[in-house]
């Protein structure tokens, strides 16, 4: 997730958002026209969230006394997206993307083209700021709803499947997902068994007095979703924490902390609440990036900063890039082409 401007770090939920379910009677999001949101992308680029309903679909309003009702569900969706309603059968005339769209039968061609000819109510459409649509079918609670916001708002699309993110979001928070687990089979689930060791900077510090590494550290940021399933779930892969715990120090590095970092003579110090830390400035020239994967030398020298959420094969083949010291002498793309996963 980008952040060009410091206030950004500001303007967050924070990641008890999701921890409730509480309802009203109705939907506390706040919806508006299409063509407003189309207006304020241009503007100010946010993901695009379209409820695709019909007057005659239960579900539909069910959908909108429970999940959309919930306040937490309700103020993310309000920060994080244009949230448009477009009913399927009522509107005659549209126009979206710079095209028209009439009626074909009793539905809209938009629902038609939104939902690539699948017309199940409700459904829900996404289009991110790069401008890629993902759909998300059928009703959905509280909890189900979460990863595809989270995917959605957190520019995931560009790292991960939605599929396999979903699949990470949900074993991340195995107690409110219990049955939907049950239904996925134990082939696409994500290894878990391995233990990687996180360091403090003073705890890395002190250890690489005795014997050199280079450091990695997590950046990551309280708001950011994405950033704990990464943590969690990619971590704890068994290669992933074997190739870190033998070649690195890995520290889990909050951008925004409030604590004063040491590094040799030089004192790094935050900037206010909610505001990054010093070093955060440093390594990410203000052009800041959640989660990213920050890689430096034995001497606390960046090599280099990797942005976006990974999975476990595709970290895998960053560290051992760096590991081997591959990147003396190879770019990346020439390292890939004799790669071998220890998969």
């Amino acid at each position: 997730m980008k952040y060009a401007l410091l206030i950004l770090f500001s303007l967050f939920i924070s990641a008890s958002v999701f921890s409730q379910d509480d309802t009203t009677e109705t939907s506390l999001v706040n919806w508006i026209e299409l063509s407003k949101a189309e207006t304020l992308f241009a503007q100010n680029p946010k993901p695009i969230l379209i409820d695709v309903y019909t007057d005659w679909c239960s579900w539909c309003k069910h959908m909108m006394k429970t999940t959309y009702s919930n306040p937490n569900i309700a103020g993310f969706i309000n920060n994080n997206f244009y949230p448009v309603k477009f009913n399927s059968e009522k509107t005659d005339s549209v126009t979206f993307g710079g095209q028209v769209y009439l009626k074909q039968g009793k539905t809209n061609k938009l629902a038609i083209n939104l939902l690539n000819g699948r017309l199940s109510y409700p459904s829900t459409v996404f289009i991110t700021r790069s401008g890629q649509k993902f759909i998300m079918p059928g009703y959905k609670s509280v909890a189900q709803i979460e990863p595809y916001l989270v995917y959605a708002s957190e520019d995931l699309s560009n790292f991960i499947s939605l599929e396999e993110y979903i699949i990470s979001h949900m074993i991340n928070y195995p107690n409110n997902f219990v049955e939907d687990l049950k239904k996925i089979p134990d082939t696409l689930k994500p290894d878990t068994s391995g233990v990687s060791n996180w360091l403090k900077f003073n705890e890395a510090f002190d250890k690489a007095k005795i014997e050199p590494r280079k450091y990695l550290l997590f950046s990551n940021v309280s708001w950011c979703f994405s950033c704990k399933v990464m943590k969690n779930i990619t971590f704890s892969d068994s290669i992933i924490a074997s190739e870190i715990n033998n070649n690195f120090y890995l520290i889990n590095f909050d951008a925004a902390t409030t604590d004063t970092i040491k590094v040799d003579t030089n004192q790094y110090v935050s900037l206010g609440q909610g505001q990054p830390n010093q070093l955060a400035m440093e390594l990410f020239q203000g052009k800041f990036f959640f989660p990213s994967i920050i890689i430096l030398d034995e001497n606390f020298t960046p090599l280099t900063v990797v942005n976006g959420y990974f999975s476990a094969p595709k970290l895998e083949s960053i560290l051992v890039f760096f590991s081997s010291n591959a990147w003396k002498t190879q770019t990346y793309q020439d390292f890939m082409t004799t790669f071998e996963t220890k998969r």
